[in-house]
């Protein structure tokens, strides 16, 4: 099939991204076992996968790792500018911060029970992330939500990506009245994803979209973060939302 003038456009862009992408060094192997030339990627956590380790990355369910061909799958501005942001080195900073004694991160050589050992224990159980003790279960909560909802605002990936790894709520929404953060007051109704959408960050809706934030959220004036885009003059956000929630409308 022949493609039109905008397919070979958006196509070449896609190529221009992923040549730019690999050609930071650490982007040049697997994200898990370092094996040479991946040619797969996990869109919402980021990072640079080998055919080997794109299959276990899948059978740990879409809502934790989301995966697709660099080359055969059409992929958004937005998804290749997640996966530039973060990459291989910021992603392993987050997810490998503190290793276990007795684990060693597996080779491209090593059997593939132990490579699914480690992306398990990694990403599904969060073992290696940084873990902070003596606060309660409440306190925690509300530290980390305040981080996501901070980084979405300010449109930080890489600060979203921290939070959200160490247990940050997608949809978590401020009920105490005052907090401060960098670029204002917190508005106690509202989600990260509303924050991101009246700040203008079509990437950083992308990124908190493909972790599951809910898109009909909505604040104390009943307006979900479509309806605070659109009232912002938000057009990139306002068209990537409105994409989104038409193709998860139901045909008739």
């Amino acid at each position: 099939v022949e493609l039109t003038d905008a397919e070979v456009v958006e196509k070449q862009r896609q190529l221009d991204s992923v040549a730019a992408i690999m050609s930071v060094e650490t982007n040049r192997v697997c994200a898990d076992c370092c094996a040479a030339d991946p040619e797969w990627a996990s869109i919402n956590l980021g990072v640079l996968l080998c055919i080997e380790c794109s299959g276990i990355h899948r059978s740990l369910g879409s809502h934790i790792s989301k995966v697709r061909s660099l080359t055969l799958d059409g992929l958004s501005a937005e998804t290749m500018d997640i996966i530039s942001l973060v990459g291989n080195d910021r992603s392993n900073q987050v997810w490998e911060h503190t290793l276990q004694a007795g684990w060693n991160k597996p080779t491209s050589a090593d059997p593939r029970h132990m490579k699914e050992q480690w992306i398990r224990s990694k990403y599904q159980w969060r073992g290696f992330v940084e873990f902070k003790a003596g606060r309660t279960a409440d306190e925690r909560e509300a530290e980390v939500g305040l981080q996501l909802y901070e980084a979405a605002g300010e449109g930080n990936i890489g600060a979203a990506l921290q939070a959200i790894a160490v247990g940050a709520k997608l949809n978590w929404v401020c009920d105490v009245p005052g907090n401060k953060v960098s670029w204002g007051l917190v508005k106690p109704s509202w989600t990260p994803l509303h924050a991101a959408a009246s700040s203008g960050h079509v990437t950083m809706c992308e990124f908190l979209c493909l972790h599951g934030a809910d898109m009909t959220a909505t604040d104390g004036d009943d307006l979900t973060p479509l309806d605070v885009a659109s009232l912002n003059a938000e057009v990139e956000v306002v068209s990537l939302l409105t994409a989104k929630r038409d193709k998860d409308r139901p045909r008739k």
